[in-house]
Formats: structure tokens, sequence, C-alpha cells
């Protein structure tokens, strides 16, 4: 019993000791440029954890239809989806998210602008 009390000891301080480090926030985000302002509506949680928001409430937050994807992880993690990282992903986001939605986008639409922040 004493050497399972110790066991379970230093998993809680191995435990402690990983969640002590500070994660980076990393946010993915694809922005059309379009003027007419909207806010964040949180639409899914993918498969890398991240947390991926459409820029289509009402608010003043973001550019209409723009998208971004939010990650937190341990420094020095490597991208898990490095092959995301382009405009034309960021559109096709958009795109499927809009027809599962019902919404009618613009034809004339662009190609979103791509880039990463780090926090």
């Amino acid at each position: 019993m004493r050497s399972a009390l110790l066991g379970f000891g230093c998993l809680v301080v191995i435990v402690t000791t990983m969640q002590a480090e500070p994660l980076v926030r990393v946010t993915k985000l694809w922005e059309y440029g379009y003027k007419t302002r909207a806010a964040w509506r949180l639409e899914y949680v993918d498969e890398w954890g991240g947390l991926n928001y459409w820029c289509v409430d009402s608010g003043n937050e973001c550019g209409l239809w723009d998208w971004k994807a939010v990650y937190e992880f341990l420094p020095g993690r490597d991208d898990p989806c490095p092959e995301c990282n382009t405009a034309e992903y960021g559109d096709r986001l958009v795109k499927t998210q809009a027809q599962r939605a019902g919404v009618q986008l613009p034809e004339d639409m662009p190609l979103p602008t791509f880039r990463i922040l780090y926090e």
C-alpha cells in the first residue's frame, strides 16, 4: 500500500510539473479583406484540438467571412497540419461551412490571405 501511495505521489509531481509549463497560443487566420465587420462564432473543434471560428455573427471583431483556428501547444511542438497553412485550405473551410449552414457566399469571393499569430 505504501509503495502504491509513493507511486501516486510521484505521478502527481510529474503531472503538476508538466502543467506548469506555459502553453503557446497559435492562431491560424484566413482573412478575406471585406470591410463589413462581424464577430467570431465558434463552429467546432478540429481533429488537432483547434477551436475553429467563423466571422459571421453581429459585432466588430473581424471581417465578414474570415476564419480562424486557435491552438494551444507546448513550446517546440511541430505544427500538426502544415499542409493546412494555405489560402486555398482556408477558402475550402469557409465554403464547406457555408454550404452546411445554408449561407450564400458572394460568387466573386477572392482567396483569403493566410497568416499565423503566436502569443
